[in-house]
């Protein structure tokens, strides 16, 4: 099952949901420089991933097949008490946790992704990035899922987006000197799709 469109409505987009059955290219493996994989407690995911990146996506299938985007990531982590992360009743979500939020400078037009809003604001309530922990603990067998929301228009805090464009994504491999993971956009309703993978080095 491919969880990241499976729970987006959760987070603002009911077309991920419904995408997560229409099929599509496979994800494919992160071909990244060598990063030494560690282990991250949830408590711990934004002491560890804070910092600055440079980081690239990479095209391999649909619209953005053989282009690369590069440019900077920075990540800061969010106070306690904005953690949470509230579902369709206003009531936090107990597996949902959103632990980091930042700002971004890749232009990901040039790898055929799209996003609601900018990805390069940096205003904490609506920021271009955010980070997203999923404990799906209760599930056989039980798994967890770390993965960016981006645009400013669909992390806004409070607000639901029902449709329009998203980059659903894993980050698949957590290290101290980086972050790589695979990603899958669509413009909403339709059969446009462009994949890919993304390799993030840390240099701050």
């Amino acid at each position: 099952m491919n969880r990241g469109k499976a729970f987006a409505w959760t987070t603002g987009s009911l077309t991920a949901a419904i995408a997560c059955f229409s099929g599509g290219p496979r994800h494919p493996e992160p071909r990244c420089p060598p990063i030494e994989a560690v282990n991250i407690a949830r408590d711990s995911v934004g002491s560890v991933l804070q910092g600055e990146y440079v980081i690239e996506f990479v095209g391999t299938g649909g619209a953005g097949k053989g282009k690369r985007a590069t440019g900077t990531l920075t990540l800061w982590e969010r106070l306690d008490s904005l953690h949470s992360v509230a579902g369709l009743d206003g009531q936090p979500v107990p597996w949902i946790t959103e632990p980091l939020f930042g700002t971004m400078t890749v232009d990901l037009e040039v790898v055929g992704a799209f996003v609601n809003g900018t990805v390069s604001s940096a205003d904490p309530s609506e920021p271009g990035v955010v980070v997203r922990d999923y404990d799906y603990s209760r599930l056989v067998p039980p798994e967890r899922v770390i993965r960016f929301d981006f645009g400013s228009g669909s992390n806004k805090r409070g607000l639901w987006i029902l449709d329009g464009p998203y980059i659903d994504n894993e980050i698949t491999v957590v290290g101290t000197t980086g972050l790589a993971g695979w990603w899958e956009a669509s413009i909403g309703y339709t059969t446009y799709r462009s994949v890919g993978y993304f390799c993030a080095r840390k240099v701050g």
